[in-house]
Order: structure tokens, then sequence, then C-alpha cells
């Protein structure tokens, strides 16, 4: 490991890079190495990486691959949220291309002359962060001349459009008829997530995926529908994962920094959503990156959280507070229990009728939203809770524990997630109850739950 100097450099590709006093040694621990961390690990593209806390290491090799400066050392920060970096002058930015470089294979499909038509696929019920990774992939791909499709096979939620233009983003059956040479889905590995998106994969000549989440047993992109070059790693977001990518598009270009903004703002709302602007427990890294990128873009933390805000409308507070019959509450299991909250398709209805009353752009993410907010107070009593919302055909299932469970859970279901929040759409149940029931019975078969 290299000495560190009175000051040491950090790794940038442009104005960015700089001298920086050494932190004081009674906050600064020691840096981590590549050879002997434990933690180190060959991310998909062959490059080494570091996902420990507080310290990191970049690989020189993948540096000089890309053609960036290695500067003598990367010294070990002490952990800051999104806020906390931004103010922090000593606090030094990483570009995600050089921290986390996405896979050859992918980067070649992506610039290849010969792939003009792209779709990008996010999941149902979109969140923030699949908005942004498709929206900011998508807009960089068209400054390479590419013809590029966003397909989120859902309603977006009212502050999802805040990002948008009109139909920037489209449903599937928007897309008939339609045929593209590379579809990429993003922030989701399995087909179950995204909708009738699913159909339009048919109809491209290569898939491939982009995703943070663990694998799932049942995750079937790769096996069903030929997936290959894919980047499906550990990182905090996929719009993390989307700006090492569009990093790595763009470089030697020029653009104005109005453009760059408007490419890299969907993706920094991602990331700000997916970690609760860097207050969970993430990566050291990961607030080094979205200062990079925000940094680079000009993004105003202000303006970006006044868009990414979102109130609840009192109407609706009330009626899932006070109204009964429009949630139902069970605990299921005896010794390992979990609390279960089921939503009929028309308690939903009613629901987005009583938000829309208030807020007349409300959408049904935006219910999904308020509704994952009642599985908090469950997690932290039972450890386990579940969210079960009945839709036209299918049903869908939110679950949040404090340990695997919840993933354990929406696997059985071709769900995809982390350990202790993942997501799953129930297909082909005869009625909201029969689908309750097969739930109950794969969640003690799995066992998420145990007992009578």
């Amino acid at each position: 490991m290299m000495a560190m100097t009175e000051t040491r450099r950090i790794l940038t590709l442009n104005d960015l890079g700089k001298a920086l006093p050494r932190a004081p040694a009674a906050t600064a621990p020691a840096v981590a190495s590549v050879r002997r961390s434990e933690q180190a690990r060959m991310n998909s593209a062959g490059y080494v990486v570091v996902r420990s806390a507080p310290g990191y290491t970049i690989s020189e090799g993948a540096a000089r691959k890309l053609g960036a400066g290695w500067d003598s050392a990367s010294g070990a920060v002490p952990r800051r949220d999104f806020r906390a970096a931004m103010a922090d002058a000593s606090f030094p930015p990483i570009n995600p291309m050089i921290g986390m470089p996405a896979p050859a294979g992918l980067m070649k499909l992506l610039s290849d002359t010969n792939n003009k038509r792209i779709l990008l696929v996010g999941h149902v019920f979109p969140d923030h962060d699949t908005v942004g990774a498709t929206l900011t992939l998508a807009r960089a791909l068209k400054l390479l001349g590419k013809d590029v499709d966003v397909c989120i096979d859902h309603e977006l939620s009212h502050t999802h459009r805040r990002f948008t233009a009109p139909r920037e983003i489209k449903l599937a059956e928007d897309l008939a008829g339609k045929r593209w040479d590379v579809a990429i889905v993003l922030d989701a590995a399995s087909s179950g997530r995204i909708g009738g998106a699913r159909d339009l994969l048919r109809l491209a000549r290569f898939v491939s995926l982009v995703d943070h989440h663990k694998v799932g047993q049942r995750d079937d992109l790769v096996s069903r529908f030929r997936a290959e070059e894919t980047w499906h790693d550990h990182y905090d977001a996929a719009s993390l994962q989307v700006c090492a990518i569009t990093e790595q598009l763009l470089v030697g270009r020029t653009i104005d920094q109005a453009l760059l903004k408007s490419i890299y703002e969907p993706a920094l709302a991602g990331m700000w959503t997916d970690t609760a602007a860097g207050t969970r427990n993430i990566d050291a890294t990961t607030s080094q990156y979205f200062k990079y990128i925000a940094t680079k873009s000009g993004a105003s933390m202000d303006d970006l959280g006044a868009r990414i805000r979102f109130d609840t409308p009192k109407g609706l507070r009330a009626a899932i507070d006070y109204q009964t019959g429009v949630i139902t509450r069970r605990v299921l299991g005896e010794s390992l229990r979990m609390k279960m909250l089921s939503i009929n398709l028309a308690s939903w209805q009613k629901l987005l009728s009583t938000a829309r009353a208030e807020e007349p752009n409300f959408g049904e993410s935006d219910l999904m939203q308020v509704l994952k907010g009642e599985l908090a107070a469950y997690q932290h009593t039972y450890g386990c809770a579940a969210l079960v919302v009945q839709q036209q055909s299918s049903a869908v299932v939110v679950a949040r524990s404090n340990d695997a469970r919840a993933r354990l859970l929406c696997d059985e279901f071709r769900g995809s997630g982390h350990d202790g929040a993942s997501s799953a759409t129930l297909y082909g149940f005869a009625s909201f109850d029969a689908a309750l029931t097969e739930l109950e019975r794969k969640a003690r078969r799995s066992g998420v739950i145990s007992g009578l």
C-alpha cells in the first residue's frame, strides 16, 4: 500500500481533481488494501472493487484501462450522507466509471453502431430508481444517435413526472409492433416485475439487464429471455450503475451543463431515494459517486429534495387510519410470525379516489408508496411484514423484514429485491383469497413463518 503524504490526490477524469488536505489522523482510518481486505472481490467486469466502510481502494489497472490518470493513492474517508458530502469541501468525489466500471460486453452492446434501436425497461409500481435509471440511460444513448424507447408498464407517480417529458416513458401497449436491436431491463431481474413489457423482450435481438438486487431463485431474465452481457451486482442503486455506464458512453464529449443536468438528475433522484439520501447503511463510496455526478451536472440539493418530496393527502391518511375494512390485518405464524396487510381491489380503488379528490395527479405508485409506510411499525414488532394489494388480474406483494425473510417470501413468486425489502407480483389466481392462501402456504414452506 502506498504511504499517505501531506496531501492526497483523488481519482478523477477532469477538473474535479484537486489536492485535498489530509484528514486528521483521529478521523482517518487506515486505507483498505485490495490484496488484504476480506471484502475485496471481483465485479462482473473483472476488476477488483472494495465495498467496505469507511475506506476505499480503486484498481490502478481499471483506471489505466479506461485511460484515466492514476493519482498516487486513494485515501480513506469517513462516511457521509449526501447532503453532508456535498457541503464538505474536503470530501473527495469519485467518478463511478473508475470505481465500478461496467462490463466490457455491455458497453460494446450499447456503443455498437449496428445497434441503433434500444428498448429500456423498468419495473411495475415504479420507484425513482427504476425511473431514474431508464431516463438517464435513455437520454445518454440519444446523444449517441440511438433510437430509444423507454417502457415502464405502469402509471407513474406524480413525483416521477417532475423528471419526465410527456410520453418519454410509455406503456407496453404503446410500443406494439416495434422491434429493437437491444432491450435492457433495469432495476429488476425477473420478468414477473415488468408487466406487459416481458412480451416486448422477445422482439429484441439481444436482451440484457442491469440490476443491483440479490439474485433470486426464480429470476428468469437470463434463463427464459436469454439475457446476455448483464451487470448484476450489489450496488446501492441501479441508477448508480447507470451513472457509471453513462460516464463511459460520454467519455471525450463536450456537453453543455444544462444538458448534463437533464441527463443525470433522474439518476441522482434514484440514488437519493434508494438510499434515503445516503443515510441508510450504504457503501462508503456511494456518497463519493453521488458527489461526483451532482457536482459535474450542477444539480442543486435543495431543488432535488423538493422535486422528490412527497406529501400524503390528508383525506387518504384519514381513510387509512380510521376507516374499518379498508386494510385487513392478520398475524401469520406462531413461533416465527409475520404481519400481513391485505387490500382488495374495491378498497384500493376507494383509496385512490379519496387521494385524487385532493391531489388529481395522485397515481397508483403514489398510493403504493403511502401503503409501504404502513409496514414499518409491524416490521419492528414482528420482524417481518407484508402488504398484499389486489389488482385487476394480479396481486402485488411488498415485504419488509429485519432479516432475509422479505426476499425469501418474494422469491417464491419470482420477485426481486434486497434481504429486508422485496416485491413480487402474483399471477394466475382465481380469486384474491386464493392468492392470500397461496402466499401463506409458501411463507410457511420457505420458513418465513412457522407454527399453526
